[in-house]
């Protein structure tokens, strides 16, 4: 079932939260769910950030991989629109870390591949219109909370995944004009990501398995 999920900064209409953008600081962020969709008591949890109606969704088999369409917003850079994104990218965006494991916990895949399409994203110049192969994991490194990226590597998310990424124009990359690009996480994530991802194989948090409830990876 298609859920239609609109995350947008600065809008106030329908369901709203609060949840963290891609930094640091905490803004408001409002959730719009369409009124002619019914809502899976996953997404709802989600939404709510509830952790008891997160368990009992997924305990009644509610799916995990479940298609919803939301923006997810990254402050001062621009959106992505996933047609078919996961519950887990959705609590990523939403920056629910305990949500983000209790579903890991239950088996939610970090490297669903799904496609996109981005406004206002731009590399080497050029803007972005569409993207194929982007992840839950590849989602945590943009997203840029170092708990959610840490239980997303220790549930083997990819830390050598890319997407590719096409361009509204042909974009000089390397030397060469191209209307596609591969993107990589350790060159296009922000730097304190990319610096958890490289030193995952050898820290400590990463060898004991995903945390229990209320902790976070040591």
């Amino acid at each position: 079932m298609k859920l239609f999920i609109t995350t947008l900064l600065a809008i106030t209409f329908g369901l709203n939260v609060i949840a963290a953008t891609p930094t640091s600081n905490t803004t408001e962020i409002n959730c719009t769910i369409a009124p002619d969709e019914a809502m899976d008591p996953l997404v709802e949890a989600i939404v709510l950030k509830d952790l008891t109606k997160l368990k009992s969704a997924i305990e009644a088999k509610s799916k995990l991989e479940q298609d919803i369409k939301f923006i997810y917003v990254r402050a001062g850079v621009g959106t992505i629109s996933f047609e078919k994104g996961t519950p887990l990218m959705y609590a990523i965006q939403m920056d629910w870390y305990e949500g983000v494991l209790e579903l890991l916990r239950a088996g939610a895949k970090p490297n669903a591949v799904r496609n996109a399409e981005p406004s206002g994203f731009y590399h080497l110049g050029c803007l972005a219109e569409k993207i194929e192969g982007i992840t839950p994991m590849y989602l945590a490194t943009l997203h840029a909370n170092a708990d959610i990226l840490k239980i997303m590597i220790i549930a083997d998310g990819d830390t050598r995944g890319s997407m590719n990424v096409f361009y509204s124009n042909k974009c000089n990359v390397n030397g060469t004009n191209v209307k596609m690009a591969m993107w990589h996480m350790r060159e296009n994530g922000p730097a304190s990501m990319v610096e958890i991802i490289k030193d995952a194989k050898k820290a400590a948090w990463a060898q004991n398995g995903l945390p229990a409830e209320g902790q976070k990876p040591e």
